[in-house]
């Protein structure tokens, strides 16, 4: 709707005949999911003349992936408290999918009585979904992963006590080839650069990884700012690109991006342990071509 100046977009997902799918939020007027034409016209084999329109969300924090044989996996918060996470499952043709949660709906939860605001968003090569961001609650708030089974239910077998226990939020998470599990936080130490840890199957930080499970690197920068990684790409071989900014210091939006960064951690090479293989900083786009982080 270009005369509703507060619906903006938030993901995309490109099929592999040219088709885009657009994840937008419009305040207080709900989850919209656009699929456009490989010429850029809406797709009429698309839920209403190429619109999805779900319930009531937050314009923030929705992201889209697609599923394995079809159809798209949203994630969106709801505005209505408490704070939800839900995850929408939809049809090729953009209906919700019966097999998936609840109608069509699952939500992710953080251990009760915390609440779950999620902003990362993740499937692995079986169709379960990696959702990441922070457990909300009276004692402070906690890092938080959740994990979801292809059908939408919770999956017990990861335990976020790792994550809870360095992060106080997290902003970025992946999944590699092989499974392994990249998650980007906010250090409880008190640590202004930026870290990212690898995660066994069962939420425990991999030994192999960095320094007992953590990559962590600084960037030369003023004290008042701190250093946010809001997306990562894992690569062959474990290798990550990740991109983020800095944002300044009592700044609670951890998408505030000022002074953006791409750098590229090692993976699993015969050479030693992972590592900040190149970076630069300064205020231009970076983007992944032929294997090699471009800016």
């Amino acid at each position: 709707d270009p005369t509703n100046s507060d619906t903006s977009g938030h993901s995309v997902v490109v099929e592999p005949d040219g088709r885009i799918v657009v994840v937008a939020g419009r305040r207080g007027s709900g989850l919209l999911v656009v699929r456009l034409l490989a010429n850029g016209a809406l797709d009429p084999g698309f839920g209403t003349s190429g619109v999805y329109v779900g319930s009531v969300v937050s314009a923030r924090a929705q992201r889209v992936v697609r599923a394995p044989g079809g159809g798209y996996r949203v994630m969106a918060i709801s505005t209505s408290p408490p704070t939800a996470c839900r995850v929408y499952g939809l049809t090729a043709a953009g209906a919700l999918d019966a097999g998936f949660g609840t109608s069509g709906v699952a939500v992710a939860t953080a251990e009760a009585p915390r609440q779950f605001a999620c902003n990362s968003l993740a499937m692995d090569t079986t169709g379960r979904l990696l959702l990441g961001g922070t457990s909300l609650g009276a004692g402070g708030d906690n890092g938080h992963v959740v994990r979801m089974l292809a059908n939408g239910a919770q999956d017990t077998a990861l335990s976020a006590a790792s994550i809870s226990a360095q992060f106080s939020a997290v902003t970025a998470l992946t999944v590699g080839p092989s499974g392994s599990i990249f998650v980007a936080g906010r250090e409880r130490s008190g640590f202004v650069g930026a870290t990212v840890v690898r995660m066994l199957a069962d939420g425990a930080l991999d030994p192999l990884y960095g320094r007992a499970g953590s990559s962590r690197f600084e960037l030369s920068a003023p004290r008042s700012s701190v250093t946010v990684i809001n997306d990562m790409r894992a690569l062959g071989n474990d290798a990550l690109v990740i991109g983020g900014g800095r944002r300044k210091s009592g700044d609670g939006y951890y998408n505030y991006r000022d002074a953006p960064f791409v750098a590229r951690l090692l993976g699993n090479t015969a050479g030693g342990g992972p590592g900040v293989l190149s970076m630069q900083q300064d205020r231009v786009l970076a983007s992944e071509q032929d294997g090699k982080p471009t800016v």
